[in-house]
């Protein structure tokens, strides 16, 4: 039976590669970041947008969520390009979020973490490009002023803004950590 070379075990404080380059480790923090930055990706699809209908301006009970905002713009996407960004960056951030979630478990495994950073921040520059044109769109799209659409907008909205900001954090951190 065959033992294993002597010090194979525990990594020792200060060990390098053979190579000279650290040894791979866990990043639970960029885990932590990466977890919650894809629950506000895919959060947003399952809360509301708003409080009220912007065609009619009357209350909804309970508001539109993203998958309905998404199924709305994607009834509209023929018509126009705008409809079919506003569309698709919307079940976009929710993909990105499902991916960022991935990648923050992957985080908490002892290995090199460059290529799930870099996916990462790929995914999350995609959920901020989104959720700009959104942003920058807001008045075609809901025939309201930017104003307005923070004035009546519910959870929904802000975890749609928010969830590529924090992805690119989490991915940074992987990315550091190497």
């Amino acid at each position: 039976m065959m033992q294993p070379p002597a010090g194979a075990g525990a990594v020792k404080a200060g060990a390098q590669n053979p190579d000279g380059s650290a040894p791979a480790r866990a990043d639970p923090i960029a885990g932590l970041i990466l977890i919650v930055a894809g629950m506000l990706g895919i959060g947003q699809l399952l809360t509301s947008w708003t409080s009220v209908v912007f065609s009619v301006n009357l209350p909804s009970d309970g508001g539109l969520t993203g998958w309905q905002v998404f199924r709305t713009a994607q009834s509209g996407a023929s018509l126009s390009t705008t409809s079919a960004i506003a569309a698709y960056s919307v079940i976009g951030v929710g993909i990105a979020g499902g991916g960022l979630m991935l990648i923050g478990l992957a985080s908490f495994l002892r290995r090199r973490h460059s290529p799930f950073g870099i996916a990462g921040l790929v995914l999350s520059l995609l959920a901020v490009a989104g959720a700009l044109f959104w942003v920058v769109q807001a008045q075609s799209l809901t025939n309201r002023s930017l104003g307005q659409v923070f004035a009546y907008a519910g959870p929904g909205w802000y975890l749609f803004l928010l969830a590529g900001p924090f992805g690119m954090l989490g991915s940074v951190k992987v990315l550091a950590t190497g």
